[in-house]
């Protein structure tokens, strides 16, 4: 994987000591380099010598190109104008503004005024339309290299969301206006494109499969699971041509993530629910059911920015405090807490298949969805604590139903303001707190954080 880049130019006025402040900037390049960060350096320039200003914007503008942001070390007083004659061309990639702290000499503490210059430039970062982030250095504490290189990290994975392609099988599963998604809304807001397949897209290449290949497969499968009951010859062989039929078509388009349509879909016309066909897809790229676009977006979304799998859960009831959540019979290997996952053939709903039963990672969790309203896409996002469940099952099983990926949650916050602001049947867990780096991409991509309370629900 290829580092995140980024263009860097240092400043100060040409009053203070050059080498000091010449000193300050090489630190802070080079700290970002050791964090990971490629750093494109085009040099430093004060604010009353146009030469050094000059020199700094033709090595910006040999770099922009290459890099996925821009970064802003201030390292002592300057004047904004010069900045921005350096940068002017540049303000479409994210900005890190980046203000280094004052030091300590024998003589006292010295401080350059980089906040002064910094806290100039803010403002006017904004009125000049740049994506920008401002990182103020604290006395004593070192500099903040890596909140920087997070930003930077950050940057770059909108970069990369901007190319990225996922896929949905079908369109709305059951025909649910939750599941429905305006794919230009998705591209404007995330960069993601959606591709739109059909389920004879997959029939096709699910007859291609050879028969040695299903063998092969099944004696694979075999050895990686432990089976409750023993699935049907038919189930294990359309679980083979699916999977490796599906497979085919993410390597060839360079998918990051699909849904397939499993009620209308997979369920009623070839007679199998593809919960275990996802479950094992779902380690390759994201996967979430029933052709819920905005949930696989928020899923690939939060790989891109955190580098970890996230995984949906349905409603299934809601304690005074606490709610019921799970997946019938689909959850990728990667977050099951199981040393061999556990899997059980099924004809529930008259439709047959092979269902993922294994427990579900606990711990912290992030709760969460993007949604679109009247042309804007908006983010809810809470936190909470997920524990293992109760013993429960669906109904339907007569008392023979199988333990479903499940959790139960208790949030950080008001669960009466959940309910009644919930905006879908799915929501994705993402493991640990993740709300703030969220937050910093909602903000960087207009989408509205936590903003449900201010959406006007009165269509004209």
């Amino acid at each position: 994987m290829s580092k995140p880049k980024t263009s860097l130019v240092g400043f100060f006025a040409y009053a203070y000591p050059e080498q000091k402040c010449k000193e300050r900037i090489d630190n802070a390049r080079k700290a970002l380099e050791e964090a990971g960060i490629e750093v494109n350096f085009c040099g430093y320039f004060t604010d009353h010598d146009e030469d050094s200003q000059k020199k700094a914007k033709e090595l910006l503008d040999k770099t922009a190109f290459d890099s996925t942001s821009l970064t802003l070390v201030v390292s002592a007083w300057c004047e904004s104008p010069p900045v921005f004659r350096v940068i002017a061309d540049h303000m479409h990639l994210p900005v890190l503004m980046w203000s280094l702290a004052a030091y300590r000499t024998e003589a006292g503490l010295v401080a350059p005024a980089a906040a002064a210059c910094a806290s100039g430039l803010n403002l006017s970062l904004k009125m000049f339309g740049a994506r920008h982030y401002s990182l103020y250095d604290i006395i004593d504490k070192g500099m903040n290299v890596e909140e920087a290189a997070g930003f930077l990290k950050l940057a770059d994975s909108l970069h990369n969301l901007k190319n990225t392609r996922v896929a949905s099988v079908g369109y709305a599963d059951m025909n649910l206006y939750s599941l429905m998604y305006d794919g230009t809304l998705i591209k404007k807001y995330t960069g993601i494109h959606v591709d739109n397949l059909d389920l004879i897209d997959l029939k096709n290449r699910m007859d291609e499969v050879k028969d040695e290949e299903i063998k092969g497969f099944i004696s694979d499968y075999r050895k990686s699971v432990e089976f409750l009951n023993e699935p049907t010859p038919r189930d294990l062989e359309i679980l083979a041509r699916s999977y490796i039929g599906i497979n085919r078509i993410i390597e060839e388009k360079g998918y990051k993530a699909i849904t397939l349509k499993c009620v209308l879909g997979m369920s009623s016309l070839m007679n199998f629910s593809p919960c275990m066909l996802e479950s094992m897809i779902g380690d390759k790229v994201d996967t979430i059911c029933e052709c819920d676009v905005m949930g696989m977006i928020t899923q690939v979304i939060i790989k891109e920015l955190t580098g970890n799998k996230a995984v949906f859960q349905e409603f299934y009831e809601f304690y005074e405090n606490s709610m019921l959540v799970g997946a019938c019979g689909f959850s990728p290997f990667s977050v099951c807490d199981e040393k061999c996952i556990k899997i059980q053939g099924h004809d529930w709903g008259d439709s047959g298949g092979i269902m993922n039963v294994s427990k579900l990672k606990t711990g912290k969790i992030t709760f969460m969805r993007f949604y679109t309203v009247n042309g804007q896409m908006h983010c809810h996002l809470v936190t909470g604590n997920a524990k293992k469940p109760e013993r429960w099952q669906e109904d339907g099983w007569d008392g023979k139903g199988p333990e479903m990926p499940s959790l139960e949650i208790t949030l950080d916050s008001d669960i009466e303001d959940f309910k009644e602001n919930v905006s879908g049947q799915h929501y994705i867990v993402a493991y640990g707190d993740i709300s703030k780096i969220i937050k910093t991409y909602c903000k960087f991509t207009g989408i509205r954080f936590n903003g449900h309370n201010m959406i006007d629900f009165n269509y004209r």
